[in-house]
């Protein structure tokens, strides 16, 4: 038995179609589990209006509204006795209709504990090919950590992946956390995998709708959330390349920060900011002054304020290389 955990908020724009995609699904023995988190444009009344259309056995529940993480947290609580395989998909997006087949077959055929298909990043209603690759299929063991820190081929969602459903056993869901929750929960996972399996044909498909011009900002909750899930990826380090790979991967969790946040907001949560920063240079620790470093912070110094800032997180950084170097 398989579960699809589908958390909703507000998704009733793209119901219909994932329903129709769970209709399709080629390999049938399935239970998809629908949390709809607290939506408030009706989605409860159009999904009722399909009940009857409806090839597959489902679960819906409606709870207060408390985000994604909590939601799939609650999806997990009420998989069925007997589920040995779990998957996810977000209620905006959309599945080909050997998503699940792809998936639990790979894991079957080549014993794995995790399997991982490709997807499409649909944009504005138009199809990027995401690593496009011919049919091929790779193995994953020792080199995990890489993939997964390096984010060639894993990347870090939940949805696009099956899972033995022991793997979850005792995580910790951080349900309190709206930003990295899924790349929280992936942490935990890896040292508990054996063996993944990576196929590079799209059978997911992410659907990324037009961004407001209105610049969303960077809660303090979120420069907090990014420090305990570096820490922990931190943690996987197993070699040099991977080492390389962290600290490719902090610039960019950091920069996409750095995008969203207003000057006052950089200001706010400069102390957490020095934190998330030294971070990226925990295992840097013979060359402080790399040009990644400076790339990284003076294209954003766009004021005196930020170049103190920036001012203030070296120094932070050259404190705690000293440390470590104890």
């Amino acid at each position: 038995m398989i579960s699809i955990i589908i958390p909703l908020f507000n998704d009733r724009w793209n119901l219909n179609n994932l329903l129709e995609d769970l209709n399709n699904q080629t390999f049938k023995d399935f239970r998809a589990i629908f949390i709809d988190d607290g939506s408030t444009d009706n989605t409860k009344a159009l999904f009722d209006s399909m009940k009857g259309k409806l090839l597959f056995r489902y679960k819906y529940f409606r709870i207060q509204n408390s985000g994604q993480a909590a939601a799939r947290f609650f999806g997990y609580k009420h998989i069925e006795s007997g589920t040995r395989f779990v998957t996810f998909v977000d209620g905006d997006d959309r599945i080909k209709n050997d998503y699940v087949r792809s998936l639990v077959e790979n894991l079957m055929l080549y014993e794995a504990d995790l399997s991982i298909v490709n997807y499409d990043l649909i944009e504005n209603n138009k199809v990027h090919i995401i690593h496009p690759t011919l049919d091929t299929v790779r193995i994953l063991t020792e080199d995990l950590p890489l993939e997964w820190i390096s984010e060639k081929n894993f990347k870090g969602f939940l949805w696009g992946k099956m899972f033995k459903v022991e793997l979850f056993d005792s995580l910790n869901w951080h349900t309190e956390m709206r930003f990295l929750e899924d790349v929280a929960l992936i942490n935990q996972i890896i040292p508990r995998v054996s063996k993944a399996v990576y196929s590079s044909i799209p059978q997911y498909r992410y659907i990324q709708r037009r961004k407001s011009s209105v610049r969303v900002d960077v809660a303090s909750e979120e420069w907090m959330n990014v420090i305990d899930v570096l820490d922990s990826m931190h943690s996987l380090i197993n070699d040099k390349n991977v080492e390389r790979a962290f600290t490719a991967r902090c610039v960019r969790t950091l920069r996409g920060l750095f995008e969203r946040s207003s000057l006052n907001t950089l200001k706010r949560d400069s102390n957490q900011i020095s934190k998330a920063v030294c971070l990226m240079k925990y295992e840097n620790k013979t060359n402080l002054d790399l040009d990644i470093f400076d790339y990284f912070f003076y294209k954003y110094a766009k004021s005196n304020l930020m170049k103190l800032l920036i001012a203030k997180t070296r120094k932070s950084a050259v404190f705690i290389k000293h440390k470590l170097k104890r």
